[in-house]
């Protein structure tokens, strides 16, 4: 990656509905504040196309000042991990689908939650009470917060 372009950062859950339109709204909003180059995409392994956040995810999101209302989900495809400098998963099933689909992928594809130092994995909240959001909502946004300040230290 050049110093002129910005880092590409593609978060990968299951349906695109949750996890990873809340990484992408933490990674925009972050990067923000601090200044930091970034373009931003998400995609699910579920190939889910078209549908919207859940009024869960948008709530609780919406609690810390960012919007995915407008968020619709799809699907991971190829180009999508050929696009990004990091794939950023939230599980092991997520990190094994991206390398089905381009094996060339390699080191790029990391899980997400250890930027915060907690659990390895992200659990999907999809369908359950609004608490297990608000929970999977703090572990992403600082597992976000670590992976921008990596970014930044490591250039």
């Amino acid at each position: 990656m050049s110093p002129e372009r910005p880092h590409r950062l593609l978060f990968v859950c299951s349906g695109n509905l949750c996890r990873s339109p809340m990484a992408a709204g933490f990674a925009g909003a972050i990067a923000h504040l601090r200044g930091i180059p970034v373009e931003i995409d998400s995609a699910g392994t579920l190939n889910l196309v078209g549908q919207a956040p859940p009024p869960n995810a948008i709530a609780v999101m919406r609690q810390r000042g960012i919007s995915i209302a407008e968020h619709r989900s799809k699907g991971l495809t190829p180009p999508h991990i050929d696009w990004a400098d990091h794939v950023l998963v939230m599980t092991l099933q997520h990190a094994s689908a991206a390398h089905a689909l381009d094996p060339t992928a390699g080191a790029k594809v990391k899980l997400l939650g250890p930027f915060g130092g907690k659990r390895p994995e992200i659990e999907d909240p999809m369908g359950r009470w609004r608490f297990v959001y608000r929970r999977v909502r703090d572990q992403i946004e600082g597992a976000v917060d670590g992976l921008l300040t990596r970014l930044t230290e490591d250039g």
